[in-house]
C-alpha cells in the first residue's frame, strides 16, 4: 500500500469515528453535490485515494463536512477534534505522535480548489509520515 493510501485510510478511519462516513445520507449528498460517480464513491468506501476530480470532490465535501476544509485551507484544529478520540484507539501514541507531526508538517496547506486541497491534504499527510517512520520505533 503507498503512503498516499495509508494517509488516506488513517483520515477516514478518524472520520469513521467521527460518523461522518457512517452516514449514508450524508455520502450520498456529497456524491450528488459534486456530480461524482458511483464508482468515485466506492473508492472513498474501500478506502482507497480517489483517482478522478469528481472523487477528490467527493473527499473533498466530506472534509468540509467535518470541519476539515473550511474556506479553503486546511484547519488542523477540527482534524485534531475529529480524530482525539479515535487516536488512541488506533494507534496509541504513535498514531497520536504521527498526528502531531502532521499537523505540524501541514498547518499552512491552503487551495482556492477544495477538490485539489484534499488531495494535497492526503499527499502531505504521507509525506510527513513517510519522513517520520522511525516514530514506530522511538516510541
Amino acid at each position: 500500500m503507498n503512503f498516499a493510501c495509508l494517509c488516506l485510510l488513517f483520515l477516514q478511519i478518524c472520520l469513521v469515528k467521527s460518523e461522518i462516513l457512517n452516514s449514508a445520507e450524508l455520502l450520498q449528498k456529497c456524491k450528488n453535490e459534486v456530480d461524482a460517480s458511483e464508482e468515485d464513491v466506492k473508492m472513498i468506501i474501500e478506502r482507497k485515494m480517489p483517482t478522478s476530480y469528481g472523487g477528490l470532490c467527493l473527499l473533498a465535501c466530506l472534509y468540509e463536512n467535518s470541519g476539515i476544509i473550511q474556506n479553503g485551507k486546511f484547519v488542523i484544529e477540527n482534524l485534531n477534534k475529529a480524530i482525539e478520540t479515535g487516536a488512541v484507539a488506533i494507534g496509541g501514541k504513535v498514531a497520536k505522535q504521527y498526528i502531531n507531526e502532521i499537523n505540524q508538517d501541514c498547518k499552512d496547506i491552503e487551495n482556492d480548489d477544495k477538490c485539489v486541497l484534499a488531495k494535497e491534504i492526503i499527499m502531505c499527510a504521507a509525506e510527513s509520515i513517510t519522513r517520520n517512520l522511525n516514530l514506530n520505533k522511538e516510541l
